[in-house]
Protein backbone atom coordinates (compact mmCIF):
# COMPACT_ATOMS: atom_id res chain seq x y z
CA UNK A 1 0.00 0.00 0.00
CA UNK A 2 1.28 3.47 -0.89
CA UNK A 3 1.95 5.40 2.32
CA UNK A 4 1.00 8.63 0.54
CA UNK A 5 -2.26 7.90 -1.27
CA UNK A 6 -3.20 4.77 0.68
CA UNK A 7 -3.94 2.78 -2.48
CA UNK A 8 -2.62 -0.67 -3.34
CA UNK A 9 0.89 -1.20 -4.65
CA UNK A 10 0.21 -4.32 -6.69
CA UNK A 11 2.94 -6.97 -6.76
CA UNK A 12 1.94 -7.76 -10.34
CA UNK A 13 2.73 -4.15 -11.32
CA UNK A 14 5.98 -3.55 -9.46
CA UNK A 15 7.18 -1.21 -12.19
CA UNK A 16 4.69 1.38 -10.91
CA UNK A 17 5.92 1.67 -7.33
CA UNK A 18 9.07 1.67 -5.21
CA UNK A 19 10.14 1.03 -1.65
CA UNK A 20 11.42 3.96 0.38
CA UNK A 21 15.11 3.05 0.33
CA UNK A 22 16.39 5.93 2.44
CA UNK A 23 14.87 8.04 5.17
CA UNK A 24 16.83 10.99 3.75
CA UNK A 25 16.18 12.47 0.31
CA UNK A 26 18.69 14.13 -2.03
CA UNK A 27 18.42 17.45 -0.19
CA UNK A 28 19.58 15.73 3.02
CA UNK A 29 16.26 16.34 4.71
CA UNK A 30 14.05 13.77 6.38
CA UNK A 31 11.39 12.46 4.01
CA UNK A 32 9.21 11.75 7.02
CA UNK A 33 9.55 15.34 8.27
CA UNK A 34 8.74 16.82 4.86
CA UNK A 35 5.64 14.65 4.41
CA UNK A 36 4.60 15.36 8.00
CA UNK A 37 4.94 19.11 7.42
CA UNK A 38 2.91 18.90 4.20
CA UNK A 39 0.25 16.85 6.00
CA UNK A 40 0.00 19.51 8.71
CA UNK A 41 -0.34 22.24 6.10
CA UNK A 42 -3.03 20.23 4.35
CA UNK A 43 -4.68 19.41 7.71
CA UNK A 44 -4.74 15.82 6.47
CA UNK A 45 -5.84 13.92 9.57
CA UNK A 46 -5.64 10.48 7.96
CA UNK A 47 -2.05 11.06 6.87
CA UNK A 48 -1.05 12.51 10.24
CA UNK A 49 -2.53 9.48 11.96
CA UNK A 50 -0.68 7.18 9.57
CA UNK A 51 2.62 8.97 10.20
CA UNK A 52 2.11 8.92 13.97
CA UNK A 53 2.24 5.13 13.80
CA UNK A 54 5.70 5.10 12.15
CA UNK A 55 8.30 4.26 14.87
CA UNK A 56 10.87 7.08 15.09
CA UNK A 57 9.74 8.31 11.68
CA UNK A 58 11.73 5.50 10.02
CA UNK A 59 9.95 4.82 6.73
CA UNK A 60 12.62 2.33 5.67
CA UNK A 61 12.09 0.14 8.74
CA UNK A 62 8.37 -0.25 8.02
CA UNK A 63 9.10 -0.92 4.33
CA UNK A 64 7.03 2.06 3.21
CA UNK A 65 6.07 2.10 -0.46
CA UNK A 66 4.96 4.82 -2.85
CA UNK A 67 3.66 5.05 -6.41
CA UNK A 68 6.53 6.13 -8.62
CA UNK A 69 4.53 6.54 -11.83
CA UNK A 70 1.88 8.62 -10.09
CA UNK A 71 4.59 10.80 -8.51
CA UNK A 72 2.80 10.49 -5.18
CA UNK A 73 5.55 11.99 -3.00
CA UNK A 74 6.39 14.84 -5.39
CA UNK A 75 2.72 15.73 -5.82
CA UNK A 76 2.04 15.62 -2.09
CA UNK A 77 4.94 17.96 -1.33
CA UNK A 78 4.19 20.35 -4.21
CA UNK A 79 3.43 23.82 -2.83
CA UNK A 80 0.86 24.67 -5.50
CA UNK A 81 -0.94 21.41 -4.81
CA UNK A 82 -0.96 22.18 -1.08
CA UNK A 83 -2.34 25.69 -1.66
CA UNK A 84 -5.04 24.37 -3.98
CA UNK A 85 -6.31 21.85 -1.45
CA UNK A 86 -5.99 23.94 1.72
CA UNK A 87 -9.27 25.82 1.23
CA UNK A 88 -11.33 22.69 0.55
CA UNK A 89 -9.71 20.84 3.44
CA UNK A 90 -10.36 23.77 5.76
CA UNK A 91 -14.05 23.78 4.85
CA UNK A 92 -14.24 20.02 5.35
CA UNK A 93 -12.56 20.19 8.76
CA UNK A 94 -14.91 22.98 9.80
CA UNK A 95 -17.89 20.77 9.00
CA UNK A 96 -16.35 17.85 10.89
CA UNK A 97 -15.81 20.09 13.91
CA UNK A 98 -19.39 21.37 13.77
CA UNK A 99 -20.81 17.84 13.71
CA UNK A 100 -18.49 16.76 16.52
CA UNK A 101 -19.61 19.72 18.64
CA UNK A 102 -23.24 18.76 18.03
CA UNK A 103 -22.56 15.19 19.09
CA UNK A 104 -20.64 16.17 22.21
CA UNK A 105 -23.35 18.64 23.21
CA UNK A 106 -25.60 15.59 23.38
CA UNK A 107 -23.31 13.21 25.27
CA UNK A 108 -20.60 15.18 27.09
CA UNK A 109 -22.67 15.76 30.23
CA UNK A 110 -23.58 12.07 30.33
CA UNK A 111 -19.94 11.04 30.19
CA UNK A 112 -18.28 13.70 32.32
CA UNK A 113 -20.92 14.49 34.93
CA UNK A 114 -23.04 11.34 35.08
CA UNK A 115 -20.04 9.05 34.58
CA UNK A 116 -21.63 7.05 31.79
CA UNK A 117 -19.56 4.81 29.52
CA UNK A 118 -19.92 4.71 25.74
CA UNK A 119 -18.44 2.53 23.05
CA UNK A 120 -16.26 4.46 20.62
CA UNK A 121 -18.04 2.59 17.81
CA UNK A 122 -21.34 4.00 19.05
CA UNK A 123 -20.03 7.56 18.99
CA UNK A 124 -18.59 6.95 15.53
CA UNK A 125 -21.92 5.65 14.21
CA UNK A 126 -23.72 8.67 15.59
CA UNK A 127 -21.08 11.03 14.19
CA UNK A 128 -21.24 9.46 10.71
CA UNK A 129 -25.05 9.51 10.81
CA UNK A 130 -25.10 13.23 11.60
CA UNK A 131 -22.42 13.96 9.02
CA UNK A 132 -24.31 12.09 6.29
CA UNK A 133 -27.59 13.85 7.10
CA UNK A 134 -25.87 17.21 6.70
CA UNK A 135 -24.32 16.12 3.38
CA UNK A 136 -20.89 16.19 4.96
CA UNK A 137 -17.98 14.97 2.82
CA UNK A 138 -16.69 11.39 2.99
CA UNK A 139 -19.08 10.48 5.80
CA UNK A 140 -18.88 6.71 5.32
CA UNK A 141 -15.09 6.80 5.07
CA UNK A 142 -14.58 8.39 8.47
CA UNK A 143 -12.76 6.02 10.83
CA UNK A 144 -12.87 5.51 14.58
CA UNK A 145 -9.18 6.37 15.04
CA UNK A 146 -9.72 9.78 13.44
CA UNK A 147 -12.67 10.45 15.74
CA UNK A 148 -10.64 9.28 18.73
CA UNK A 149 -7.78 11.62 17.80
CA UNK A 150 -10.20 14.55 17.56
CA UNK A 151 -11.79 13.73 20.91
CA UNK A 152 -8.41 13.43 22.60
CA UNK A 153 -7.28 16.82 21.28
CA UNK A 154 -10.53 18.66 22.04
CA UNK A 155 -11.81 16.93 25.18
CA UNK A 156 -8.98 16.13 27.63
CA UNK A 157 -11.57 15.27 30.28
CA UNK A 158 -12.31 12.04 28.39
CA UNK A 159 -10.48 8.75 28.78
CA UNK A 160 -10.21 5.84 26.35
CA UNK A 161 -9.85 2.22 27.43
CA UNK A 162 -8.76 -0.26 24.72
CA UNK A 163 -10.68 -3.54 24.50
CA UNK A 164 -8.81 -5.49 21.84
CA UNK A 165 -10.33 -6.75 19.59
CA UNK A 166 -13.44 -4.77 20.54
CA UNK A 167 -14.21 -1.07 20.37
CA UNK A 168 -12.58 1.28 22.89
CA UNK A 169 -14.57 2.45 25.89
CA UNK A 170 -15.05 6.20 26.21
CA UNK A 171 -15.51 7.47 29.74
CA UNK A 172 -14.68 10.26 32.16
CA UNK A 173 -11.01 10.53 33.07
CA UNK A 174 -12.16 10.72 36.69
CA UNK A 175 -13.47 7.15 36.96
CA UNK A 176 -11.26 4.12 37.46
CA UNK A 177 -10.58 1.50 34.82
CA UNK A 178 -12.34 -1.05 37.03
CA UNK A 179 -15.51 1.05 37.18
CA UNK A 180 -15.41 1.61 33.44
CA UNK A 181 -15.05 -2.11 32.73
CA UNK A 182 -17.89 -2.92 35.13
CA UNK A 183 -20.13 -0.43 33.37
CA UNK A 184 -19.05 -1.85 30.01
CA UNK A 185 -20.09 -5.34 31.09
CA UNK A 186 -23.47 -3.99 32.12
CA UNK A 187 -23.72 -2.18 28.80
CA UNK A 188 -23.00 -5.32 26.79
CA UNK A 189 -25.57 -7.26 28.80
CA UNK A 190 -28.22 -4.65 28.03
CA UNK A 191 -27.37 -4.74 24.32
CA UNK A 192 -27.43 -8.54 24.26
CA UNK A 193 -30.77 -8.71 26.06
CA UNK A 194 -32.18 -6.11 23.70
CA UNK A 195 -31.04 -8.08 20.65
CA UNK A 196 -32.43 -11.32 22.02
CA UNK A 197 -35.78 -9.71 22.71
CA UNK A 198 -35.69 -8.14 19.24
CA UNK A 199 -36.99 -4.88 20.57
CA UNK A 200 -37.48 -2.30 17.85
CA UNK A 201 -36.31 1.13 18.88
CA UNK A 202 -35.64 4.43 17.20
CA UNK A 203 -32.04 5.41 16.53
CA UNK A 204 -32.12 7.96 19.34
CA UNK A 205 -33.39 5.54 21.98
CA UNK A 206 -30.99 2.84 20.81
CA UNK A 207 -28.18 5.33 21.15
CA UNK A 208 -29.26 6.21 24.68
CA UNK A 209 -29.24 2.56 25.70
CA UNK A 210 -25.56 2.29 24.87
CA UNK A 211 -24.51 4.17 27.98
CA UNK A 212 -24.76 3.03 31.58
CA UNK A 213 -25.30 5.36 34.51
CA UNK A 214 -23.40 4.87 37.74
Amino acid sequence: MCFICGKLCSRSRKQEWSMVESSIDLSSKSIFAKVNRAANERKAEAMLLRLSEVPNGNLVAIEARYHRKKSCIASYLNLKSIEATTKNVSETQTRYDEVLNELMTEVRSNIVEQKQVYLLSTLLSRFVERLAKSNGPNAQQYRSQLLKAKLISKYPELSFIPQTPYSDLVCSAEITVGDALRKAEQLLNVIQQSEEAQIGTSSSSAFAKQAMTA
